[in-house]
Parts: C-alpha cells; structure tokens; sequence
C-alpha cells in the first residue's frame, strides 16, 4: 500500500518553519547587538577580607543534643565536640579540650593541628553510653588541679 502525502500542506509548514526560523535569529542578532552596545563596566577592583573564624564546637555533621549535654555535664560548656563518620556502624568522637585545660604543651598542640583531641570511635549501637563512657574517661585523665577547674567553670 502506498501512502500519498499532501504535498502542498507540507510545503506550507516548512515556509512557516523556515519564517519561524528566521525570526528567531533576527531576535537573537538583536539581542547580541544589545549586548555588544552596552558600556563595558569599569574595572572597580573590591578587595574583600577574608575572615576565619575558628570555633571548637563547630562539626562537620550535627551534634546531638543529648551528646552536647554529656559532655556540658561531665565536662563543661568550654569544650568542643566533633563528630565525624568512620563507617556504617560507628562514628568519629571527638572531645576538644580548651588551651586553659589542656595539660599539652604548645608544640605537643601544634602537632596535632593546634587544638588538644581526645579522639574515640564509638559504634551507633553504644551511642550516648558510648558518649558517657568516653567524655567520663577523658574527664578522669585529667590531674586533680584541671579536675578541680573544670568543675568550677560548670554552669548550672
């Protein structure tokens, strides 16, 4: 079977086309001559300073809140605390101790990139137990003298 076409409507649509074409790129000839008229802007050079701010509590994903109130509770407000992930079934704990309580000397900070750490991978599973157990392990190796500091700069 052979199909027959409508020569003369196919013929129309494609001056349409061909009309539509054309208008197009009139328009966008139009529009590259706006663009090329407009005044180029003046060179303004703006120097912004970059400010960096630094702050021990700041982690790459979410504290639990109930994470933050162990460590406000055993510890104190002063010190950070940085969560990151180490696998599917655990996360990275960190407690970030403050210079004012850190028994590490300067040079022993520098080399950990400047902040005393307490690093301690805990499973989901141990979760705030996990938590507690950690900051109750770094809160007693501390001496005396830091204990005694820390529990007087508690808020209640």
């Amino acid at each position: 079977m052979v199909k027959t076409t409508n020569y003369k409507a196919l013929k129309e649509r494609v001056i349409n086309l061909e009309l539509k074409i054309k208008e197009i790129i009139d328009r966008l000839e139009f529009l590259g001559q706006e663009i090329v008229k407009r005044p180029a802007e003046s060179n303004v050079s703006v120097t912004i300073p970059e400010i960096k701010v630094e702050t021990p509590s700041v982690s790459d994903f979410p504290v639990p809140t109930e994470y933050r109130g162990i460590v406000n509770q055993l510890l104190n407000q002063d010190f950070g605390i940085k969560i990151e992930p180490a696998d599917g079934s655990s996360f990275l704990f960190t407690v970030i101790v403050p210079d004012k309580y850190s028994p590490t000397t300067l040079a022993q900070r520098k080399m950990l990139g400047g902040n005393d750490i307490r690093p301690k991978v805990i499973t989901h599973v141990e979760g705030e137990n996990g938590v507690r157990l950690w900051t109750e392990r770094v809160f007693n190796n501390f001496n005396s003298e830091i204990k005694a500091a820390i529990i007087a700069d508690r808020k209640i």
